[in-house]
C-alpha cells in the first residue's frame, strides 16, 4: 500500500514539471517583419508562403510580440475607421488583426493604422489555415529586424507624435480608411 501511495505521488510530481499540452508550438506562425513590410507562414515546421504586407505608419505602430489568434471574422467591418472592410480578419491583440486590403499597391510599404494588410486572396489562405488548425495553434510573430526585434523606436516616435492625434484622426474616411 506504502508502495503504491510513493509512486503515485512520484508520478504525480513529475507531472507538474511537464509542460502543458497547450504550451507545445503553436502549427502555423505567421512571422512579420516590420523592417521588411513581409510575412513568412510556417506550417508544421515547413515556411510555405511569403507575402508583402502592409503595416502600421509612423504614427499607428503594430505591435511588436509574439501572439496567439484571438478570433476571427470573415466579413469584418472596422467600427473605428468608417466601416472600412476587413476580409478575413485573424484577431491577435486587442483591436489588431492580419487582414484583406484591396489597396495591393501599398503592399510592401507601412500604410495601415496598425493592422497587418495582406492581398485578399493570402488573407482568405491564412484565415482557413487558422479556422483548420484551430486558435491556439495559430502564433503571430511581430518582429523589427532593423531595430533588433523590440519596438523601442516606435515607442519614442508615438510619443512624440501624439500632439498630432487630434489631427491626424480627423482625416477624411478615403484616407488610409482602416486599419
Amino acid at each position: 500500500m506504502m508502495r503504491g501511495i510513493v509512486a503515485f505521488a512520484f508520478l504525480a510530481g513529475t507531472l507538474l514539471f511537464l509542460p502543458p499540452l497547450a504550451a507545445q508550438a503553436a502549427t502555423v506562425i505567421a512571422k512579420v517583419d516590420l523592417s521588411r513590410q513581409t510575412m513568412t507562414v510556417t506550417h508544421r515546421g515547413r515556411v510555405k508562403y511569403n507575402w508583402k504586407v502592409s503595416t502600421g505608419t509612423m504614427f499607428y505602430s503594430t505591435p511588436v510580440g509574439s501572439y496567439r489568434a484571438q478570433w476571427l471574422s470573415k466579413d469584418h467591418k472596422s467600427k473605428q475607421y468608417f466601416d472600412a472592410p476587413m476580409p478575413y480578419s485573424i484577431f491577435f491583440h486587442r483591436g489588431y488583426a492580419i487582414h484583406g486590403t484591396p489597396h495591393e499597391s501599398r503592399l510592401g510599404s507601412r500604410a495601415s493604422h496598425g493592422c497587418i494588410r495582406l492581398t485578399t486572396s493570402n488573407a482568405r489562405i491564412l484565415y482557413d489555415m487558422a479556422e483548420r488548425e484551430g486558435l491556439g495553434n495559430f502564433q503571430v510573430v511581430i518582429v523589427d529586424s532593423k531595430r533588433g526585434g523590440t519596438d523601442k523606436g516606435l515607442a519614442r516616435r508615438k510619443s512624440k507624435t501624439s500632439v498630432y492625434m487630434a489631427d491626424v484622426n480627423k482625416r477624411s474616411p478615403m484616407e488610409d480608411s482602416y486599419r
